[in-house]
């Protein structure tokens, strides 16, 4: 797994960073929110964003919560947990309230840290599988509504239902934004293969 650790004070970062790698995880590290959303930035360029921030509540001028605001604000895929050492239930309710999955006081044990991160990068999956589902429904959606409007694809989808039923190789042809993918995916679902994995690939 790959964690950011936003920490301003060195010793406290690299202890924290010792018990993830000592876990096996892949760690980058910050000492302020600026460094941490310019590291951001270029991972998420690079795509490889973390997984999971693991940050400070207070980091100088700033607080962890900026930072967290700043990744919500930009649909960071990851997950999130708060540390502090100044714990309150205000500020465990705000972290949850803007969008933390996991929040931890200072001092804390390593395992409460590594069951931390795991919950914060389960949700994270969560989001991302609700996100896809949510995606897929609405493409299949747009098709159900294109064939109830249209003739041309009413034909499209009584050919689609025909091929279903056979092992036969199919090529769906057809320019930029006609629906190709939609018409794939249709096929998917009324095949004898509609319960394993639908895989759309980009081969442009």
């Amino acid at each position: 797994m790959h964690i950011l650790i936003v920490e301003d004070e060195k010793d406290q970062r690299e202890i924290i960073a010792d018990i993830l790698l000592d876990n096996g995880h892949q760690v980058d590290q910050a000492d302020s929110v600026e460094s941490a959303i310019v590291l951001l930035k270029t991972l998420n360029e690079n795509a490889n964003l973390p997984d999971v921030v693991f940050s400070d509540w207070k980091l100088g001028s700033l607080t962890g919560i900026n930072l967290l605001e700043y990744v919500k604000t930009n649909k960071l895929e990851l997950g999130f947990v708060v540390a502090t050492a100044y714990g309150s239930v205000k500020h465990a309710v705000t972290a949850m309230e803007k969008g933390a999955d996991d929040y931890l006081s200072k001092p804390f044990q390593s395992q409460a840290l590594l069951l931390a991160i795991n919950k914060a990068a389960t949700a994270k999956q969560l989001r991302s599988q609700n996100s896809q589902l949510t995606n897929q429904l609405s493409e299949q959606k747009s098709l159900v509504e294109l064939v109830g409007s249209a003739p041309c694809m009413q034909l499209v989808y009584e050919r689609i239902k025909r091929v279903s039923n056979t092992n036969a190789t199919v090529l769906i042809n057809g320019e930029s934004g006609t629906g190709k993918e939609l018409a794939a995916r249709a096929l998917h679902d009324l095949s004898d293969r509609h319960q394993a994995n639908f895989i759309a690939i980009n081969c442009g």
